[in-house]
């Protein structure tokens, strides 16, 4: 088994070793790190603007010194590896290309109460008729709108407002129960 300082040499080596090969290529370095600093620069002032603007300490509980450092790192390990996208193996890229279809929820969908996000479901594939014409209905929308839990903080949208909707319809809260509950989380 490898000691914490076997391992720790193995990893400097690695880091002097990428370090190297970046300065290999000085200008294409220099240009990376530039705008490396222009993004940084811009999502900084973004980010604080959003802060002021909000009038808060924190935005959904995240105070400013963290989403900066969130950035910084983020952006780095980015820009570290600038050819990312052109890693992906083809077979991985058919995956995820497959995954955009119908055709990948096909089972899902037949097993009922599910209507895909994308256009191309077999009218087939639904299990009854009702599930057919709600497909049928989003499909030749104009416009979809989601409801407002959507639209609601976390602590609200996915706390409060589904805990106490979830309860009044399961019969374990009255509604001014579920109301209380709801409201609470716009409280705090």
């Amino acid at each position: 088994m490898m000691t914490v300082l076997a391992k720790w040499h193995k990893y400097r080596a690695v880091g002097i070793l990428s370090v190297k090969q970046q300065l290999q290529y000085r200008v294409d370095f220099v240009v990376r790190a530039l705008f490396l600093l222009l993004i940084l620069f811009i999502f900084i002032h973004l980010w604080k603007a959003a802060y002021a603007s909000s009038g808060t300490e924190a935005i959904e509980g995240f105070a400013l010194n963290q989403i900066i450092w969130y950035l910084v790192f983020a952006e780095a390990v980015t820009m570290a590896c600038p050819n990312l996208c052109v890693r992906i193996r083809p077979e991985v890229r058919a995956v995820m290309e497959f995954f955009t279809t119908a055709e990948s929820l096909k089972t899902w969908i037949q097993s009922g109460g599910v209507t895909p996000p994308m256009n191309g479901a077999d009218p087939s594939w639904y299990a009854n008729e009702a599930e057919r014409k709600m497909a049928d209905f989003l499909q030749s929308a104009s416009t979809i709108r989601f409801d407002g839990s959507d639209l609601m903080p976390g602590s609200v949208g996915a706390g409060t407002f589904w805990k106490g909707v979830t309860d009044y319809v399961s019969g374990t809260a009255t509604l001014d129960q579920a109301l209380e509950t709801i409201q609470s989380g716009w409280n705090q």
